[in-house]
């Protein structure tokens, strides 16, 4: 069919001119660029009057250039109409020109003899097929369709594409005859200039609300400021076509005039309220508004957080622009959206606030405002991995209990704040002034590298046997002792003469590990409390640690790593069944890889000493575990195995969760794992242990039994407490038994 109506209009030779040629070709691009609304009752339609131009084409040109003409004026207004969909552009070409071919087809066939009255039909027909070709692309894409809306359109559709094509129509006459037909054109251009008024109006007022929704993005993404608000007012002031804008917050205001920003202090705060107006300005008038003789003006307040109000102004409407509804409107919304943007600003301001709050209260000590333990650990680690010759002053005040049991310790509290000021101030620069707990506190050096000693100092140092590391703690420890004794600190109308002592080490001499060199610091601070001596240096020969004790501990926790413990397990048998085996005793040993078999009795000391009893604990249980497992699936599925428990393990973080998890995890039966620690573990701290105990017991499922009972003299009645379902009688109790 489309062939055919090409054919058709190939076939019209009717003659042709340039002159009309480029007149219609522009008057498709005009009518296509400002396409106009029409509102018919509740339905608005958009119309573009193709129709002036095309019935001028299909009197002053041929077939051919007409098409070519439409192709060329509507196709390049469509493309820069629809330049931000442009996938849409080829379908409204292709509709055009369809339109174009299907008209002048009509035209060539048409049974009606009647030019005008074809003209007419012509426009009709093809309108309703344009408008079906779009309900159908709508309807494949998916998009929804309701028939009475529909049918809507298409009427109100052809009922303005006849009106159009009649207009032109008349204006043709017009311009071929010169006579009445003139004042019969007189409707339809009043028709045609108001619609034309009413787009420019209406394309006004969509760029302004596309400029509103561009400014309230920027709002989003910005935060309240003097450029971000300078920024706000420009683009107001040309969407509202306003000279003045002010925008009020608390007693704090910004002027923006003549692209200028000031801001301003108010004498008082703006309350709100529904209206602003000349009164009610009152005295600030001057101070708002400025240099300004308008009176009118217009506002509208707004919430700029929970407890502040902010008010927004709008005066000096530009020459021939006036103040009305539309403007009223846009100050509310506008006045909205800032009401949003103080309000989240101010939200996230005090997120962050809480968030650097929470921060730092997570590093420092509230008291002292000093750095806390964990803090203080992540900057010693730092330190350490940057291979720094430094120093640890470990301090801790002299019997500080006196000035809590004279005073209080709300006294006391002060007491601390106020020397840990002073610690701070007599700190070398750089240093980190530590509170660790209580009445303790730690003095990290990071370098000591850039302090060569003076003259003086070299003169001081006597004995060239002192490193120049340890001249220079010294010095800062003597500094330090002496801040805390001088001047005395007067409490509550009394005064305290306070005195200190500290231990010192230092790096990398004496250690590379944090825990490592912290232990040291405190032999060292112990040393010098029980020497009365001030502060002490760490000594490996005078605190009794060796080279071969410490190499053990490093093969010790790379053994745990590379799974060089071994068990080894020691059979219970039940007598009365006949030697029967019913369990056996998990016994721990090191497979070392060059001294062999090592027992616990070297080791376990180590582990003890150097906090790496708890890991060898757990490594115990889960090796355990999977023995258990293992003999479940040969046969041996009563079997039980009793691990050793200690003192510290009863106090390791999560201990119950811990075992629980494991045990669930390797689908073994609770009470298959019976947990054995001695009753001088047991009474080391009797009320934790017991309660630790029973949480084993009740929340983990595990058997409890407690070794030599009787060692440590606990009363027979004290068994009724025991949360134990064996215990073993030391043989003191049996010896000389006959």
């Amino acid at each position: 069919m489309a062939a055919a109506c090409f054919g058709a209009v190939l076939l019209d030779t009717r003659s042709s001119s340039l002159p009309a040629f480029v007149m219609v070709t522009v008057g498709f691009a005009l009518v296509e660029a400002r396409r106009m609304t029409f509102r018919i009752g509740k339905d608005q339609m958009t119309h573009g009057f193709i129709e002036l131009p095309a019935v001028f084409g299909l009197a002053l040109i041929s077939p051919q250039l007409l098409l070519v003409a439409r192709f060329l004026g509507a196709g390049s207004a469509v493309s820069w109409r629809l330049r931000r969909a442009s996938e849409r552009i080829p379908f409204n070409i292709g509709l055009y020109c369809a339109q174009t071919i299907g008209v002048a087809a009509w035209l060539h066939w048409s049974p009606l003899h009647s030019w005008r009255l074809d003209v007419l039909v012509a426009f009709a027909v093809t309108d309703v097929l344009s408008s079906l070709a779009i309900f159908s692309v709508i309807r494949i894409s998916g998009g929804p369709i309701h028939r009475p809306d529909a049918s809507r359109s298409l009427t109100t559709s052809v009922v303005i594409t006849t009106i159009s094509a009649l207009l032109g129509l008349v204006l043709l006459a017009a311009w071929q005859t010169w006579d009445l037909a003139v004042f019969a054109a007189l409707p339809f251009a009043g028709l045609f200039f108001k619609s034309w008024r009413g787009e420019i109006e209406r394309s006004r007022k969509a760029d302004a609300l596309a400029a509103l929704s561009h400014l309230t993005a920027e709002l989003t993404a910005s935060s309240p400021g003097d450029g971000s608000i300078a920024e706000f007012a420009s683009q107001l002031a040309a969407i509202a076509r306003v000279r003045r804008i002010v925008v009020c917050v608390d007693s704090v205001a910004y002027r923006w005039a003549e692209d200028e920003l000031i801001t301003l202090e108010l004498l008082h705060r703006l309350g709100p309220g529904p209206n602003l107006d000349v009164a009610t300005l009152g005295s600030l008038r001057g101070q708002l508004l400025g240099p300004s003789e308008h009176p009118v003006v217009r506002g509208a307040s707004f919430q700029a957080g929970s407890d502040r109000v902010g008010w927004l102004l709008l005066a000096e409407p530009e020459v021939g622009t006036s103040f009305n509804a539309e403007t009223d409107s846009l100050v509310e919304t506008v006045a909205d959206r800032l009401g949003a943007w103080f309000s989240n600003s101010a939200l996230i301001d005090d997120l962050r606030r809480e968030v650097d709050e929470r921060e730092y209260l997570a590093f420092h000590d509230p008291l002292t405002d000093l750095a806390n333990r964990r803090r203080f650990r992540d900057v010693f680690d730092d330190v350490l991995q940057s291979k720094t010759q430094g120093g640890l002053v470990l301090l801790a005040l002299d019997h500080f209990s006196l000035i809590n049991d004279s005073v209080g310790h709300q006294q006391g509290d002060e007491a601390l704040a106020i020397l840990a000021s002073r610690l701070r101030e007599v700190s070398p620069v750089g240093s980190l002034v530590a509170r660790l707990g209580g009445d303790e506190f730690a003095v990290l050096v990071p370098s000591l590298e850039d302090r060569p000693l003076s003259a003086r100092q070299q003169a001081q140092r006597s004995d060239a046997s002192v490193r120049v590391d340890q001249f220079h703690m010294a010095e800062i420890a003597g500094q330090l002792l002496a801040a805390v004794a001088e001047p005395p600190l007067v409490l509550a109308g009394m005064s305290f003469s306070l005195t200190a002592s500290a231990g010192i080490t230092t790096f990398p001499a004496d250690g590379t590990e944090p825990s490592e060199l912290l232990r040291e610091a405190d032999q060292a601070l112990q040393s010098a409390k029980a020497q009365r001596n001030g502060f002490v240096f760490y000594s490996a020969e005078r605190h009794g640690r060796d080279h071969a004790q410490i190499t053990l501990l490093g093969e010790l926790r790379r053994a745990l790593e590379n799974d060089e413990i071994i068990l080894h397990y020691q059979p219970k048998i039940d007598l009365p069944k006949g030697g029967k085996l019913t369990g056996v005793e998990a016994l721990v040993r090191w497979n070392h890889p060059t001294r062999g078999l090592v027992f616990p009795d070297e080791f376990i000391p180590i582990a003890e000493q150097y906090d790496l009893l708890n890991d060898m604990f757990f490594y115990v249980i889960e090796r355990s575990l999977l023995q258990v497992r293992k003999w479940s699936s040969e046969g041996l599925a009563d079997l039980t195995v009793a691990v050793n428990l200690s003192a510290r393990n009863l106090r390791a973080p999560n201990l119950t969760r811990r075992i629980s998890r494991m045990i669930e995890s390797y689908g073994i039966e609770p009470g298959r794992i019976t947990l054995e620690l001695t009753e001088t573990a047991l009474m080391a701290d009797a009320d934790h242990s017991m309660r630790t105990l029973r949480a084993l017991r009740d929340e983990c499922g595990v058997e409890i039994a407690v070794d030599d009972f009787g060692v440590g003299l606990s009363s027979i009645a004290y068994l009724r407490d025991l949360p134990a379902s064996e215990v073993k009688i030391d043989k003191t109790f049996c010896h000389g038994l006959p």
